[in-house]
């Protein structure tokens, strides 16, 4: 029996040998007329940042001041990050998840990522 199955007995059988480490579907054929895939499914823009909470006030100098870091990232072709720092307890991960919220998102419409170290 050849492994394609020609030889008019009706039964067909493929290997695969050697190392081979199949993933997902295999397709052995003897020739194909054409292969349509379906197209891929968008990739969402990564938005990492944390969720804001309703209530936030008396930040708006810090809101600015991001503001202005993000903007001046956006106009510079190199990439760049901003970090925002202080002590435990003070709001530092609402004042991003807030700012993120605000303009970010609209400044880096590919995505924001976020780090917390």
């Amino acid at each position: 029996m050849s492994s394609l199955g020609t030889d008019g007995g009706g039964a067909t059988y493929n290997s695969v040998s050697g190392d081979a480490v199949v993933v997902g579907p295999l397709l052995m054929a003897q020739h194909i007329e054409g292969i349509q895939l379906p197209p891929a499914a968008p990739a969402a823009p990564p938005c990492q940042g944390p969720t804001p909470t309703r209530v936030f006030v008396n930040r708006t100098e810090e809101l600015a001041g991001l503001r202005d870091a993000a903007l001046a990232l956006a106009a510079d072709p190199e990439p760049g990050v901003v970090m925002v720092v202080g002590v435990g307890g003070v709001g530092k991960t609402q004042l991003v998840a807030q700012a993120v919220r605000r303009e970010l998102t609209r400044l880096f419409p590919d995505g924001q990522l976020y780090v917390d170290l």
